[in-house]
C-alpha cells in the first residue's frame, strides 16, 4: 500500500471536522426538493437498512459490489435527511439511523483500503451529529463513528489522533455495554499499533470485561483475535 496516494486522517482534519465539509450531494438535494414529510415506514427502512448492511458485512466483507450497493443507499439517506424537515421522534431516529449508516460504510470503506472515501463520509457523518437536536441515540451512534474513525487512524500510524479520537468517544455520557465494549476493543486496538505493549494489555484486561457483558459472538472472536495479537498466543 502506497500511502502517498491516500488522503491521511491526522490533526484538526480528523479530530474537528469542519461543517463547510458537508458533501455536495446534500447541498444538491436541498436546493431541488426544499421538504419533504418523513414517515414510519421510510425510517424503518432505513433502520432495516442498516442492519441488513451490517450483517452482509459480516459474512462477505467489503467486496466491490456490497461496497458499492452501500455507498449507493448512503447516498440515498444523504438526500433523505437534507429533504427532510421538523423535528420529533421519527427526526430523531433518522439522524441516528443516518449516523450509524454512516459508521458502518466508513468502516466498509476502510476495510477496502479506500481510506479518502471513508474519512468524507465521516467528516459527512460529523457534520449532522453536529448540527443536529442531540439525543442519547445519536450521542451513541456518534461515539461509535468516531471510534471507528479512530481504528482508521491507529492503522494509519495517527496514534495521537487515534487516542484523542477514542477520548472522546470514552467521554460520551450513558454508553451502552455494546459501544462501551467496541470502544474498549479500539482502544486495545490503537495501544498495540502504537508499539505501547504495557498499555495494551492493561487495557484487553479492561475491555475483557465489558466485551464478556455483551452478547455478541462477532465482538468476542474479535476480542479472541486481538488478544492472540496483543499477548502473542
Amino acid at each position: 500500500m502506497d500511502r502517498r496516494n491516500l488522503l491521511t486522517l491526522t490533526g484538526a482534519a480528523a479530530t474537528a471536522p469542519a461543517l463547510a465539509l458537508l458533501l455536495g450531494p446534500i447541498a444538491e438535494a436541498s436546493a431541488a426538493a426544499p421538504s419533504s414529510r418523513l414517515t414510519e415506514r421510510l425510517v424503518a427502512s432505513i433502520e432495516r437498512a442498516v442492519h441488513d448492511m451490517r450483517d452482509i458485512d459480516d459474512s462477505t466483507g467489503s467486496a466491490s459490489g456490497v461496497l458499492t450497493w452501500s455507498v449507493g443507499l448512503w447516498q440515498s439517506a444523504c438526500r433523505v435527511v437534507a429533504q427532510a424537515r421538523g423535528g420529533g421522534p421519527l427526526t430523531d431516529r433518522l439522524h441516528t439511523a443516518y449516523i450509524e449508516l454512516s459508521e458502518q460504510v466508513v468502516w466498509m470503506c476502510f476495510g477496502a483500503r479506500h481510506h479518502p472515501q471513508a474519512q468524507r463520509i465521516y467528516h459527512t457523518g460529523m457534520c449532522l451529529a453536529r448540527e443536529t437536536n442531540p439525543s442519547l441515540s445519536t450521542r451513541h451512534a456518534t461515539a461509535n463513528l468516531v471510534a471507528s474513525t479512530a481504528y482508521q487512524a491507529a492503522w494509519l500510524g495517527n496514534h495521537n489522533d487515534s487516542a484523542q479520537l477514542l477520548d472522546i468517544a470514552a467521554g460520551t455520557p450513558d454508553l451502552p455495554p455494546a459501544a462501551a465494549a467496541v470502544i474498549a476493543e479500539r482502544r486495545v486496538y490503537a495501544a498495540d499499533r502504537c508499539g505501547d505493549d504495557d498499555q495494551a494489555r492493561d487495557l484487553l484486561d479492561q475491555a475483557q470485561g465489558l466485551i464478556g457483558a455483551v452478547s455478541s459472538q462477532r465482538m468476542v472472536q474479535r476480542y479472541h483475535a486481538l488478544s492472540s495479537a496483543v499477548i502473542g498466543t
